[in-house]
């Protein structure tokens, strides 16, 4: 049993250096991204206060729609990130096991 284990371990390190780097690219694009999408979100927000200002509720909804896709589209990328690290941990744990 000890060596079946042994051989399990040896062969998950591949997937921990796999993870690792996932996270790492991961985050770096999320970091990175975060100075495009942020003056974008701005942008929406300000567009949307003209819209209501202006009662072009249609254009509202419009960039709700949009500014909602963009969040929406961050968060999935920061749950992606949470378990490519949950993942990494895990597999570090059975390692050190």
């Amino acid at each position: 049993m000890i060596i079946i284990k042994s051989i399990i371990k040896v062969l998950s390190l591949p997937l921990v250096v796999v993870m690792v780097l996932a996270g790492l690219i991961l985050r770096l694009t999320a970091h990175l991204s975060a100075y495009v999408v942020g003056p974008f979100l701005l942008f929406i927000l300000l567009c949307t206060g003209y819209s209501v200002i202006m009662q072009s509720w249609q254009d509202v909804f419009l960039l709700l729609l949009i500014g909602g896709a963009v969040f929406a589209a961050y968060f999935s990328s920061a749950i992606l990130i949470g378990w490519t690290e949950s993942a990494k941990s895990g597999l570090l744990a059975f390692l050190y096991s």
